[in-house]
């Protein structure tokens, strides 16, 4: 199954739900059932990443609603188990291109497609009670053995895309992220931190100064601690 086969499966999964209408003028709230953006033409914009992705809305919805967005901060809520990973990563790259700083809280689970969407912030915070999840993409199939062969082969470049993503936001090995997916990996707010995944617990007296970011020398030591851990892993 072709790249243009998976895709067509995933508008044929969002056909059988109703959209619903947003008002997606520059101000405005825009709401398309999993998502919804406040104050768009304000200082601080908020969007809610809440819900399964990309399930009764396309991602490119909740991109057109990004691209008006002229506040200097968006300000990211993510509670969502995950959904369709082409969403979350047309997320991800408009997110990662917009001009305004992005600064993502994790309110209750960010799974899946939804820790992808997570990965293009500037700086990510964790509710403490909150958990985040990392796996490989699924896909579904039909036809022969070729057609099944080029699914699986389509999956495993997505594994390799989506490992790259989690490595360039928390360093440490490729192949470790590729292998934490291959487990089906889940991460306390802390473990996501100590991971390099998220900055911050919420709540967390020793919470990292967002203005500080990774460069910090106490994220440097969690970071190279937790890079240790997946190495040993593996």
């Amino acid at each position: 199954m072709s790249l243009s086969d998976l895709a067509a499966l995933a508008d044929r999964a969002r056909a059988l739900a109703v959209r619903n209408d947003a008002d997606t003028r520059p101000g405005a709230t825009s709401s398309q059932g999993w998502y919804r953006v406040t104050g768009q033409s304000e200082d601080r914009a908020r969007v809610y990443v809440y819900d399964t992705i990309g399930w009764d809305t396309a991602a490119s919805d909740l991109v057109r609603a990004l691209d008006d967005i002229t506040a200097g901060v968006i300000d990211l809520r993510i509670n969502s188990p995950g959904g369709l990973v082409w969403d979350g990563l047309d997320i991800y790259s408009a997110l990662k291109g917009h001009p305004a700083r992005v600064e993502a809280a994790v309110t209750g689970v960010a799974a899946s497609a939804a820790s992808l969407v997570a990965m293009a912030a500037d700086h990510i915070a964790v509710e403490q009670p909150a958990r985040m999840m990392i796996h490989r993409a699924s896909g579904l199939a039909i036809g022969n053995a070729r057609d099944l062969r080029d699914t699986a082969d389509v999956l495993e470049s997505l594994d390799a895309s989506i490992a790259q993503i989690y490595q360039s936001r928390a360093g440490g090995p490729v192949d470790a992220w590729a292998q934490a997916m291959d487990h089906t990996t889940w991460y306390t707010a802390a473990e996501a931190v100590a991971a390099g995944l998220a900055d911050a617990v919420i709540g967390n007296k020793t919470k990292t100064d967002p203005g500080q970011g990774p460069q910090d020398r106490n994220s440097q030591l969690i970071r190279a601690r937790a890079r240790a851990h997946l190495i040993r892993k593996g």
